[in-house]
């Protein structure tokens, strides 16, 4: 896949879940967002969790049969600020 569909793809995905906050009742979604100070360090160590979280996430939908809905799973870890310079 192409980095450009990639990122529509992201982007679409993104949108989908923004419009659930208003289209889907909260009791059929899981949205939530937590703000925090991190080093480079643990920033590498957070994508790792991310990453073994999704593996886990996919084994369990593996393992069941008879799945009757399709859900969007979507994890964003970003900046919000720009990186301090150390002195």
């Amino acid at each position: 896949v192409s980095s450009a569909a990639l990122n529509t793809f992201h982007k679409s995905m993104i949108e989908l879940g923004k419009e659930s906050i208003g289209r889907t009742p909260q009791k059929e979604r899981e949205i939530s967002s937590v703000t925090m100070s991190v080093t480079e360090e643990l920033f590498k160590r957070i994508k790792l969790m991310i990453h073994e979280f999704e593996s886990k996430v996919m084994a369990e939908e593996a393992a069941v049969e008879g799945q009757d809905q399709v859900y969007q799973l979507n994890i964003q870890f970003f900046p919000v600020t720009k990186k301090v310079e150390k002195k």
